[in-house]
């Protein structure tokens, strides 16, 4: 084989295999997903493999075969990634790409052709080879990864008054103890609370709204005419709310059915709604349904959400109608047209571990509402390092 081919074989043999490993074990496929981080674990097994098959190389010839692996990853994640190019990450896969591959061309792989470990068949010694490349470093990369996807937790937050009918803490505990923030919790308030100083209140009033950073009506029960209008001369005067309005809720109930504890099948929040000129209308054929959307570079999964309707153009419609971002006077609504995706089972992992890491999360669902939470509050919150890419 000329030198010519073994180089094409390498390259093809190279990329093939990060790509079948992403898929397949880096979530690319399970997740829907495709960051250039996820990729990192395979570049080992990419490597040996390459070699096996291709035949040893200059360190220059391995560097452009783990160079064109980069760029065929780019151009994955430019065709079907959604939001922005994650161009930190695909640079520390590209330095990773073509260093793995100088490194073990050079010296890792020859050093095993040549070496006697009392091994006479060529071909054990390249399975040792090959599993020594692979399995330690994608053994070291998944210990890594998922702190890179790690916001650092905060302490001095904004205060978030959360009002919810929704079962996020022990459903049958007394009132007293959920407003304690005692009991079980959903994941979605447990992450809450470690950004932002959480307030459950269970009625809201001028001088409780007074030091409020964010105001979070999750799916809330019904509301006293004087509490919306506190609502709305907040909001009118600089405050800030996020709002979750389902249209048909699928939250299980915790007590019988109908008990006035459980949250409404529907959103209470109309007259308010209308006031600030946008009408909710309910999931179309009222089908019970998953459905994905997009916003801010995250894709979020919602479960029969509605849809909204402006009759003004204070209010801005996004992702196919199921997000509203209102200008009420001084302040700012960002509304929801769902509120069944707090569950963790529409954005968390599988597996008996709980929801995980945002590592390996299904959708964005917790970092779409942190990262709204944070720009409605207007504080300047830190960063995970890395940020899940999804398919479009």
């Amino acid at each position: 084989m000329t030198l010519r081919y073994r180089l094409i074989l390498a390259a093809f043999l190279h990329a093939a295999t990060v790509i079948v490993i992403a898929l397949i074990g880096g979530g690319w496929w399970g997740l829907g997903r495709v960051d250039p981080l996820l990729a990192v674990p395979g570049l080992g097994w990419a490597c040996a493999i390459m070699l096996w098959a291709a035949g040893p190389m200059s360190w220059r010839d391995a560097a452009a075969t783990g160079g064109a692996t980069a760029m065929m990853v780019a151009g994955v994640v430019m065709i079907w990634g959604a939001g922005p190019f994650p161009f930190g990450q695909w640079l520390v896969f590209a330095l990773g790409s073509a260093g793995l591959a100088i490194g073990i061309a050079r010296w890792v792989w020859p050093y095993f052709e040549q070496a006697n470990f009392h091994l006479r068949s060529k071909t054990l010694k390249r399975v040792v080879a090959a599993t020594l490349c692979g399995f330690p470093l994608a053994t070291a990369a998944w210990a890594i990864l998922p702190h890179l996807y790690d916001a650092p937790q905060r302490s001095d937050g904004s205060r978030l008054a959360l009002l919810t009918s929704l079962p996020l803490t022990s459903g049958r505990a007394d009132i007293a103890s959920v407003l304690a923030g005692q009991g079980e919790e959903e994941p979605a308030l447990t992450m809450l609370r470690q950004r932002f100083r959480v307030a459950m209140v269970d009625a809201l009033d001028p001088a409780g709204l007074g030091d409020t950073g964010v105001l979070l009506l999750a799916h809330p029960p019904a509301l006293s005419p004087q509490q919306l209008v506190t609502i709305d001369d907040w909001v009118r005067g600089g405050g800030r709310a996020l709002i979750l309005a389902d249209g048909l809720s699928s939250w299980e109930p915790s007590y019988v059915i109908g008990d006035p504890r459980n949250p409404p099948l529907t959103s209470l929040l109309t007259p308010l709604l209308s006031h600030w000129g946008l009408a909710l209308d309910a999931p179309p054929g009222l089908v019970a349904r998953e459905e994905a959307v997009f916003d801010g570079g995250q894709r979020l999964h919602l479960f029969s959400p509605g849809r909204f309707r402006a009759s003004t153009r204070a209010c801005r419609l996004m992702a196919q109608r199921t997000i509203a971002d209102c200008i009420i006077g001084s302040g700012r609504a960002i509304i929801i047209a769902d509120a069944d995706w707090l569950g963790a089972q529409y954005w968390g992992g599988a597996g008996k571990a709980g929801v995980g890491r945002p590592s390996s999360w299904r959708s964005g669902n917790m970092l779409w509402l942190v990262d709204r939470l944070d720009t409605l509050s207007a504080q300047d919150a830190p960063r995970a390092w890395a940020r899940p890419v999804w398919i479009r």
